[in-house]
């Protein structure tokens, strides 16, 4: 899935700790409608016989296709919205948070691994 900037360029390695990616459509191509297309054939005499009379075959040229509405495809990707001054501040708090929790997880692993107790 495409990473799109707010301006419709693509970022291959967006920075997670500066912004956030969130979920978007953007439009790739218009169909037009197509109109109803009726139904081409001919008959193809298959076998005459004697006294005057034929066998025919219906042959179908084109098959009958029904109208169809004007429709817009979209591709789904994900956009990349940088964080505000003060949204970076409360995601660097919330970092620092959750590295502060992990080395408290990693510890109590590493005591109990030494045959401690917490």
């Amino acid at each position: 899935m495409r990473i799109l900037d707010e301006q419709g360029r693509e970022i291959p390695f967006p920075g997670y700790r500066k912004g956030r990616l969130v979920p978007d459509r953007v439009l790739v191509r218009c169909h037009e409608a197509a109109p109803e297309q009726k139904e081409k054939f001919h008959y193809a005499v298959v076998k005459e016989y004697p006294g005057g009379g034929r066998e025919v075959r219906k042959i179908i040229d084109q098959p009958a296709l029904p109208a169809k509405p004007a429709w817009e495809e979209f591709e789904q990707i994900l956009r990349y919205i940088p964080y505000t001054p003060a949204e970076l501040a409360l995601a660097t708090d919330r970092a620092a948070d959750t590295d502060a929790m992990l080395l408290d997880h990693e510890l109590r692993l590493a005591l109990l691994e030494l045959g401690g107790s917490l």
